[in-house]
């Protein structure tokens, strides 16, 4: 994309970036139970992010996740090229799982995802 209309900024959420996403058409069978709406397909593949999907599909397989639903998680530079993912109950907003990712070359300062039910979607397709 030219740098003249290319209005990402480092400093900035990628959900603001974008916003443009909401609702879906379609759903990406992702893990064989997850599904990826097109929003989260279209970050993972621009700003090569699989790995914080691989992240969020991982944890599903314990116990007191199966039991919540609905979660948010958040990736949130920490400083530089370090990186954390928090998770919590959208319900509650009770925090269930952090984890440090000490390297990464993911563009934005923060990214948030919901998972609801097998669906993982961004904030503005739910």
């Amino acid at each position: 994309m030219d740098k003249n209309t290319d209005h990402r900024d480092p400093n900035k959420r990628a959900n603001d970036y974008y916003k443009h996403c909401f609702g879906t058409e379609n759903y990406y069978q992702y893990y064989p139970d997850h599904y990826l709406t097109d929003g989260v397909k279209e970050v993972a593949e621009n700003e090569n992010c699989f790995w914080f999907v691989d992240i969020i599909c991982s944890y599903q397989s314990m116990n007191k996740f199966k039991k919540i639903k609905y979660q948010k998680w958040f990736l949130e530079r920490i400083k530089n090229s370090e990186f954390k993912v928090t998770a919590t109950n959208l319900d509650d907003g009770e925090i269930f799982i952090t984890q440090e990712v000490p390297l990464s070359d993911f563009y934005f300062r923060e990214l948030v995802f919901l998972k609801k039910d097998n669906i993982i979607l961004l904030p503005s397709e739910d």
